[in-house]
């Protein structure tokens, strides 16, 4: 019986950061637009707000907690992490994110990106309690 559950951001987020891929890498001309009408104002504020979008446009693609009965794997931008529940020594919520920390010392934040962090706490103590 697998019994995992799975976390990840909901469909809106992950629409939303495909969308504004699209826009923003696959609608280059743009750029070009902007530089013949003179719109160097939006040239300099995209130097600021492009890379931003895209760093958030890519975690919510690849953002990911999969709670298992005996083990956790978080997936994010930093790679994949996978250890047993029995190895979580600190697990505390906080506003908008929930940090995970190992025996080992290594800790982990998760975002509010993939959704209902307090139920996350709960389905991890809980797993936690019955290893």
């Amino acid at each position: 019986m697998n019994d995992a559950k799975t976390m990840l951001p909901n469909a809106f987020l992950k629409g939303l950061a495909v969308l504004l891929l699209y826009a923003v890498l696959g609608h280059p001309t743009v750029w070009l637009v902007f530089w013949q009408r003179r719109d160097r104002y939006l040239i300099v504020l995209g130097i600021v707000v492009i890379p931003t979008l895209l760093l958030w446009c890519v975690q919510v693609l690849v953002w990911r907690v999969r709670i298992s009965s005996s083990t956790i794997e978080i997936r994010s931008l930093r790679g994949v992490l996978k250890r047993q529940l029995a190895d979580i020594v600190q697990l505390e919520r906080a506003w908008g994110q929930v940090l995970v920390g190992f025996k080992d010392g290594y800790r982990r934040t998760i975002p509010s990106l993939i959704g209902n962090l307090d139920g996350l706490v709960g389905e991890i103590t809980s797993r936690r309690d019955h290893v």
